[in-house]
């Protein structure tokens, strides 16, 4: 066998002198990108387009295992109470809790933004990056004369907390009914859960039995509330002087552009305010605007997808109870338990109030836990579906975004809320799979 290699040559007389520059709009839920090619002083642009992030879903992540947590750490002192009448306090085994200079919210959109620009990279072979850089003014956004000592002393200044600005702003009466002499409480217009802020617009006065009624839905809440969160602002805040400072220390030449040039070169041009549109404002300049041609370059969207499901539990089964001869479920667990609000699901005990005590066949519940964690997309053990991963149907492809009970149905990305495939056995049969993606996909 003869090899022979060849060097390659390349005549520069011929090559032209152009520069690539990428412009980024960061954000905390979406992300825009635009990279633009200077050949001559005229612009072209090469590649655009917005990541969605998966910040908001870190939060929910660490308040469920938050959750867990605290259960299985209550469950173990009932136990320990239980056996030796008295709940014992256990020291920590390991000394192995680090101290981070950020949250892993503030971690994740960091690294995430480190992670879109070096996937672009790899299409496009950037010189320069320029970065809007800003801090937001929350502050600003409420009072925007606000100004000097008056940032130090806001609308709370010289109470307490928020509970007793609430209660002197609405004249320490229930809005609701109007009472003044019994106990108020300070109740949250949008609940926490529905992402509601600690913010004073957020609180409405109410006595206890108001407070009560609303929660069970007796009694509609006197007031609307606006609901302002700063959240994202503020955190992108921390963020910021991170992610420069670690691009600066990287090979590219790192330029900050204020908002408000950003802001002149969108009116000039008389373009619409998305993320996208934010990035090619960010990476052009305010005189080399009239450089600029018409718009013809890729627009490429990308989602942003978990990388590791370390979940080992496929789901929990309760203990179910059958008759000699009758295969229906006849009675699940032996109380009934949050969840069983339905007439054909009886406990054991509301079985034999009913039906008396019958001889029942018990089939104990557990944990079903996961054959594999292996991903084999051809074979019916194991995990079927990642999200993320690609698939070409009828000569297009499709993403998929999220998967029905134990994997047998999927959804993609162009019909919102409906089955691309009914079940698995036609995906391997009409569809082609492409790729097993993770992290950034484009979608």
């Amino acid at each position: 066998m003869i090899v022979q290699m060849f060097e390659l040559v390349i005549d520069k007389s011929k090559t032209i002198d152009c520069k690539f520059i990428l412009g980024i709009d960061p954000g905390y839920t979406h992300i825009g990108y635009y990279v633009i090619k200077v050949v001559d002083g005229k612009i072209h642009d090469i590649l655009s387009g917005e990541l969605k992030t998966r910040t908001e879903k870190i939060k929910r992540l660490l308040e469920e295992r938050k959750m867990y947590r605290q259960a299985r750490r209550r469950h173990r002192r009932q136990r320990v109470k239980r056996l030796y009448g008295t709940s014992k306090f256990r020291h920590p085994r390991w000394k192995n809790r680090k101290k981070h200079q950020f949250q892993p919210t503030h971690i994740h959109l960091i690294q995430t933004h480190l992670n879109l620009i070096k996937k672009i990279h790899s299409f496009v072979n950037f010189d320069e990056i320029n970065i809007e850089y800003f801090k937001y003014d929350s502050q600003k956004a409420l009072n925007p004369d606000i100004s000097g000592v008056q940032y130090q002393r806001g609308i709370q200044y010289g109470f307490e907390n928020v509970k007793s600005y609430v209660f002197d702003r609405d004249g320490y009466k229930c809005q609701s009914c109007g009472e003044t002499d019994i106990g108020l409480k300070a109740h949250h217009i949008v609940e926490r859960n529905d992402n509601g802020s600690n913010r004073p617009e957020n609180f409405v006065t109410t006595c206890y039995k108001c407070h009560h009624e609303i929660h069970i839905g007796k009694r509609k809440c006197p007031v609307i509330s606006k609901n302002t969160q700063f959240r994202d602002s503020s955190v992108l805040n921390s963020c910021m002087p991170t992610i420069f400072r670690l691009l600066q220390e990287s090979k590219f030449v790192v330029r900050k552009t204020l908002g408000s040039d950003t802001k002149a070169i969108r009116e000039y041009l008389d373009i619409p305010k998305t993320h996208r549109t934010d990035a090619f404002c960010t990476a052009i300049r305010y005189q080399d605007c009239d450089n600029f041609g018409e718009e013809s370059g890729n627009i490429i969207n990308y989602q942003q997808f978990r990388r590791h499901n370390r979940s080992f539990t496929s789901r929990f089964e309760d203990r179910k109870y059958y008759s000699k001869g009758i295969k229906t479920i006849q009675a699940r667990n032996r109380k009934r338990r949050s969840g069983q609000d339905k007439k054909e699901d009886l406990s054991l005990e509301n079985y034999r109030q009913i039906y008396g005590y019958e001889n029942l066949i018990a089939k104990a519940g557990g944990t079903i836990m996961k054959n594999s964690h292996t991903y084999v997309p051809d074979k019916k053990s194991g995990i079927k579906f990642r999200l993320g991963n690609q698939y070409k149907f009828k000569k297009e492809v499709k993403t998929i975004i999220g998967t029905g009970n134990i994997q047998q149905r999927i959804y993609h990305t162009k019909i919102e809320k409906k089955l691309l495939f009914d079940t698995f056995t036609q995906i391997r049969k009409y569809g082609e799979h492409l790729l097993c993606n993770t992290g950034i996909v484009p979608i």
